[in-house]
């Protein structure tokens, strides 16, 4: 008889909660549709195999989590345009045409190479999750472990970007991997593997995102802090050397071994369009171009489980600050010489050397002008469930009290994961209402990324609805999603011309708007849709397309007054003869 270990039984557990996180992941990327950039990250990644350019996508984003996606291409072997194809001349400029016609007008079909592209992603944030779990138990035991685990894959999210192809969540994995292998290798006496890893890891953060450029600032900042307090182990001028090395070699091999320039190019368009470039925000009722400093600790506190932060509080008010015995001193080790030595292994005091990083990281995101995603402070987040983690773990060796709150904080947060799947991307604390009300504070990717479209065509079917009016915000085609459609006032990096509707002959007549759209985020008329606002819609799909019934009449009016104002005539009249009453009124008046 097979006798069940304590830590069978631990890694048992850790198996099941990520086989979870590869469930919920299928589940979501067969649901959600193309969000915004997926297309073109996708045909970037494999125009870097097929081509050994790296001008596509460059100036955005670096090269390695475009890479990972479109690994499985080389054995999909999708069309891509030919060295003659005019857009060839600039694929920096006509990335979003190129991107488009890669999964939309391709021999292979478009649900092959996207969920292709979406698999290897999962993939790659199992493994993350699964090193995250050994990263805390290394430093806070396993049941600690175990439950940051939890609290990472239950944070939606988390898992709302896990499958999708881009560029945060492998940001966020190869950061926290950064800073945990640093604060290792600090105490490293007997070997340079966690200098080679944390710069190795650093190399790849940098690969992956070039806000991650923060990371080798910080990490210097709190090496030269270690040295002054004797907190480094061994020889640190070889460190230093074996972490640079690495770290230079994974972002060199990022870019096939080719020439830095690209990679300073992008960093340079990258931070000048931080400090300087305006993109329009919504916060809370609020619209800018310039940003808010208390704009990400807003999406913290909206889009965070209250359990998390709670679990994360308690165990900064629960681990305990004992002393280290020894004090680590150059290559020798000794004895504690003073009050404020021993840092390195000192309870709640060794967290700095992981907090500093994502601190830095996080002021740095607040004072950018590039305010348009929680995603983009994406890598706090396991450092966030690793303290949750350990702060339930604290609670689990309490009394029968602290027991209980420990298991409702983890409990909870698993609840609002399954409330709000398979539509992660617009979850919002239950705290804070909801996703139902998540669009009432943030718009863009933090509530619609264009990722409704099938919800919204499985939704017209049930109704027998086969032709609509739209007004979609993102990059998806609605006509690979069986959606036929009059655009109105798309907002799209492709064209999308629509087809002519008569919504006359359908059983069901529908108005369809995204979020964003809604509340005018990239309109200079913010009232452009201000009576939608004001009417409860029949469906909102994904959390992100509101969809009105067109048998209303205070739609009707509403949508043909707008078709008026935009010189769209004869949709107008259209609109209006859906309700007989208002079509006779106007020509009263014109009588």
């Amino acid at each position: 008889m097979l006798k069940l270990t304590k830590n069978t039984a631990i890694f048992s557990i850790a198996a099941a909660l990520l086989t979870v996180q590869l469930i919920a992941g299928l589940d979501a990327s067969g649901k959600n549709s193309q969000t915004y950039d997926e297309a073109v990250h996708l045909a970037a990644g494999y125009s870097y195999y097929s081509t050994g350019s790296f001008e596509m996508n460059s100036v955005d984003h670096p090269p390695l989590a475009k890479l990972i996606a479109a690994f499985p291409m080389l054995f999909i072997k999708p069309d891509f345009p030919s060295a003659g194809h005019p857009w060839r001349a600039d694929m920096q400029g006509n990335q979003y045409r190129i991107g488009d016609f890669f999964l939309y007008k391709n021999r292979v079909p478009a649900g092959k190479i996207l969920g292709a592209g979406r698999l290897a992603m999962l993939l790659f944030a199992t493994i993350f999750s699964l090193s995250l779990f050994l990263c805390v138990k290394k430093s806070y035991g396993s049941a600690a472990g175990l439950t940051a685990l939890t609290f990472w894959v239950f944070y939606p999210p988390a898992t709302g970007n896990s499958f999708l192809i881009t560029t945060d969540y492998a940001a966020a994995a190869f950061f926290f991997l950064a800073v945990f292998s640093f604060r290792e290798a600090l105490a490293d006496t007997n070997g340079f593997f966690w200098s080679a890893a944390a710069g190795a890891a650093t190399g790849a953060a940098l690969a992956s995102k070039f806000s991650t450029i923060t990371l080798p600032a910080s990490l210097f900042l709190a090496s030269v802090y270690a040295s002054k307090r004797g907190d480094i182990a061994g020889k640190t001028s070889a460190k230093v050397l074996i972490a640079l090395s690495a770290g230079a070699a994974v972002l060199w091999m990022s870019y096939f071994f080719g020439s830095s320039e690209i990679f300073l190019r992008g960093l340079e368009y990258t931070l000048s369009s931080a400090a300087s470039r305006p993109r329009a925000s919504f916060l809370l009722g609020k619209y800018s171009t310039g940003g808010w400093y208390y704009y990400f600790p807003a999406t913290v506190l909206l889009k965070t489980p209250l359990t998390m932060i709670i679990a994360a509080a308690a165990f900064f008010l629960t681990a305990k600050n004992e002393r280290a015995p020894e004090k680590i001193k150059g290559d020798r080790v000794g004895p504690p010489q003073d009050g404020k030595s021993g840092i390195i292994a000192d309870g709640r005091a060794r967290t700095i050397y992981l907090a500093f990083p994502a601190a830095v990281f996080f002021a740095a995101a607040c004072f950018s002008k590039i305010q348009i995603g929680h995603r983009h402070i994406l890598p706090i987040y396991p450092f966030l469930a690793m303290w949750a983690g350990a702060g339930a773990a604290q609670l689990f060796k309490k009394n029968m009290a602290a027991k209980i709150i420990a298991v409702f904080l983890v409990a909870a947060c698993a609840a609002e994961f399954a409330a709000t799947r398979p539509w992660h991307i617009g979850y919002f604390s239950y705290a804070a209402g909801g996703p139902s009300r998540g669009h009432k504070y943030l718009l863009d990717s933090n509530v619609d990324w264009g990722q409704g479209l099938g919800d919204l065509a499985a939704f017209l079917k049930k109704r027998g609805a086969s032709e609509i009016y739209l007004s979609y915000f993102g990059a998806a085609d609605p006509e690979y999603y069986g959606i036929k459609y009059f655009p109105v006032g798309f907002v799209s990096t492709v064209e999308r011309r629509g087809f002519p509707v008569n919504l006359a002959a359908q059983p069901r007549k529908f108005l369809a708007v995204s979020a964003t759209n809604l509340f005018a985020n990239y309109y200079a008329d913010k009232k452009i849709f201000g009576p939608l606002r004001e009417i409860k819609p029949v469906y909102v799909a994904a959390h992100s397309i509101f969809v009105y019934d067109l048998t209303d009449p205070r739609v009707i009016l509403y949508l043909s007054k707008l078709f008026d104002e935009i010189g769209e005539r004869s949709e107008a009249v259209k609109v209006r003869r859906l309700d007989g009453s208002i079509e006779r009124n106007k020509k009263d008046l014109i009588k």
